[in-house]
């Protein structure tokens, strides 16, 4: 048997719907992880995220910004939340909290917040805008393709 693993963990994607964001299924997924003995953390965009009210798994929980607000909306929440909890670990879930806490990895390490989030280099590595010259690298061809921000580039 390994070392019991005894850490605060903050997990975002409480929201178990229709289309359900994966933050659920990780704490369920802590929870039965027999070496697992910290507490888990929930954090959601909504207050009626139906993760906030699953029987027995969260031993708290707590709204976040929407990612869109920024970075510093975001770490400043996150710093109460230290406080509050003291998440010492960060498990982001949904795609869209990737950019802003890759940007904050500074602030998140001041916080002693340790964030499994990509640096913003690997993201960028990824991103679907650079799939073309990624496949150009690799030796395999990859469709043009243009990326639309709005109705108007759409070509007629």
């Amino acid at each position: 048997m390994s070392k019991p693993v005894d850490v605060t963990v903050a997990v975002t994607g409480m929201n178990a719907t229709d289309n359900p964001a994966p933050g659920v299924a990780v704490c369920r997924s802590l929870r039965a992880a027999p070496d697992f003995q910290g507490r888990i953390i929930g954090l959601g965009y909504e207050a009626l995220d139906p993760g906030f009210y699953a029987d027995g798994l969260l031993d708290g929980g707590a709204l976040l910004p929407y990612p869109s607000v920024g970075r510093a909306a975001t770490v400043a929440r996150l710093a109460e939340l230290r406080e509050e909890f003291g998440i010492q670990v960060l498990l982001p879930t949904l795609d869209s909290e990737l950019r802003p806490l890759a940007a904050a990895g500074e602030d998140l390490a001041a916080l002693e917040v340790s964030a499994f989030a990509p640096s913003l280099e690997s993201l960028q590595a990824v991103s679907k805008a650079q799939l073309a010259e990624q496949g150009k690298r690799a030796g395999f061809p990859v469709p043009e393709s243009t990326s639309l921000m709005s109705a108007e580039g759409i070509p007629e």
